[in-house]
């Protein structure tokens, strides 16, 4: 089994000489500190460098290749890498910043812009154009998405009152066309523009350029703009950072310690099978207030120096559903629990409660917390008041895939949750709700639409005595689905858990059901 090496990882494993990964052996290390890959280490004296503990775990490492940022999305074994690189021509690029003529790779590239041109990196998909010129300004800024370069640029028109933007990606133009762009230009008096969508253009060549006129902005010279980019290939898509192994083995999870480069398991399986995290956004303006920043992959807050994850690591849902609650594994494994999973999973002691903290955000810090979309549509969705805000979006949202009506002789197909929602009100006299749980009194059957699947809470009262029955009505799914429902009371203690069925004393008050499909 060979590990793929995180990206925060594989940018610090860098040749001193030829600011290449240390993917190639023998890398070796030197008195005065300097580490060489071994493309470089023929050059020196053989003498003075010693081999690096580094290749000990390289052997079970598996390395980006170097042109990545080309499009080449091969992994590789460090025995593989030098036959690899003789067939994977890097390109070269020239800086379109400095006035020198020199040409880098890709690698080099970014490598470059992050040390001479810091102030043009830009870490979220946002800026602020210069629009106090008195003639035309141009600016271009450098932006990375998964494994992909792109080079926004600008150009502000002061006596045609318009700015122009384009987006164009390093790589082919077959990497290009696969990458959709948007803009949106506001101001501070809640005027907003957008563009439409269109592909990226290829680096170098002639620029598709949007044309915005700043008449309906009136004189205001403060904008924000902001910007979307979504890879629409699969072959473009950034690889998991995750174990690597034959495929007719399951998948497992395993996290690399960079301090020693050895596999450690998280202390519980997570329930619920991994897939892409949200991304998140953070306002400029809750930055400078709060003190609040991204991690490099967008998918984690930093707030008073500690990483925070949003997502609990266990159903992968948004954390703060009750009293903006969640917690936080105050330990080397970096990861969140909704206040759901954290309490379940510590009455079944897979986890201990004094390794994780318990944080809450503010309003106002939530109100200025922006989540991508599940289904992949592009759109950052606020949260400012109510957890439920991000399911109105996810409601209407068109990207999620065509789902037939699961209850039995009934022919109806939707494309939303919403067109659900309405059909099975209207139709079958059954309420939907399109979240992993419900709060409110248990009198009624109803559907929930959890982790793709449908699932249909049967609730049977007789006298004292209530009877909750659990099915996933998913047609054509796995038999062996399992589901875990979640019972907490309206004081959000914890009550009980059971799967497929259970009986329990109830009152008329509200009750919080939290359901789990694992598959």
């Amino acid at each position: 089994m060979a590990f793929l090496i995180p990206d925060k990882i594989l940018d610090t494993l860098i040749c001193d000489i030829c600011s290449k990964y240390l993917s190639i052996q023998p890398v070796k290390a030197y008195t005065n500190r300097r580490i060489i890959c071994g493309r470089c280490v023929k050059n020196q004296n053989q003498a003075d460098g010693v081999i690096s503990l580094f290749c000990l775990i390289a052997d079970e490492c598996l390395f980006k290749c170097i042109n990545r940022f080309d499009g080449c999305r091969e992994v590789l074994l460090h025995s593989q890498v030098k036959d690899h690189e003789r067939k994977c021509i890097s390109k070269l690029y020239k800086c379109p910043i400095c006035p020198e003529p020199d040409e880098l790779p890709s690698l080099l590239l970014e490598q470059h812009f992050r040390k001479k041109h810091e102030q043009y990196v830009l870490k979220y998909p946002v800026f602020f154009p210069n629009l106090n010129a008195m003639s035309e300004s141009s600016e271009i800024f450098l932006y990375s998405l998964e494994d992909s370069l792109f080079f926004v640029s600008v150009i502000y028109s002061h006596s045609e009152n318009n700015i122009r933007f384009n987006v164009s990606s390093l790589g082919n133009c077959k990497q290009a066309g696969s990458v959709i762009q948007q803009f949106w230009i506001s101001d501070n008096e809640a005027v907003e523009i957008s563009t439409e969508k269109r592909p990226c253009t290829c680096f170098g060549m002639e620029k598709d350029w949007f044309c915005i006129e700043l008449s309906s902005m009136g004189n205001n010279k403060s904008i924000v703009v902001k910007f979307d980019l979504k890879i629409t290939d699969p072959q473009f898509l950034r690889i998991p950072c995750r174990a690597i192994q034959s495929s007719e083995h399951p998948k497992e999870l395993a996290t690399l310690v960079p301090s020693l480069g050895v596999r450690r398991r998280l202390s519980f399986k997570p329930m619920v099978a991994p897939f892409r995290p949200r991304k998140i956004y953070v306002s400029p303006e809750l930055g400078k207030s709060c003190d609040i920043s991204l991690n490099r992959s967008a998918t984690a807050i930093i707030y008073s120096g500690r990483l925070m994850f949003l997502q609990c690591m266990n159903c992968l849902e948004i954390c703060y559903v009750i009293d903006n609650k969640f917690y936080i594994c105050d330990g080397n494994e970096q990861h969140s629990l909704c206040y759901f999973c954290f309490h379940f999973l510590k009455r079944h002691k897979y986890i201990r409660e004094e390794n994780y903290l318990e944080k809450t955000l503010t309003r106002v810090i939530m109100y200025y917390l922006q989540f991508s979309c599940k289904w992949a549509c592009g759109q950052m969705i606020s949260v400012p008041t109510r957890s439920i805000d991000h399911i109105n979006h996810e409601k209407i949202c068109r990207f999620l895939n065509y789902y037939s009506c699961p209850l039995p002789n009934c022919q109806f197909r939707g494309k939303t949750l919403s067109e659900f929602e309405n059909h099975f009100i209207s139709k079958h006299n059954v309420p939907f709700f399109p979240s992993d749980y419900y709060y409110g009194t248990l009198k009624m059957d109803m559907i929930l639409f959890v982790n793709n699947h449908f699932i249909l809470i049967g609730v049977e009262r007789c006298a004292n005595v209530m009877q909750i029955v659990i099915n996933n009505i998913n047609s054509g799914d796995d038999n062996n689905i399992k589901i875990i429902a979640l019972i907490f009371d309206n004081e959000k203690h914890f009550l009980k858990d059971f799967v497929n069925k259970v009986n329990f004393r109830h009152s008329n008050n509200s009750y919080y059901l939290k359901i789990i499909v694992l598959g």
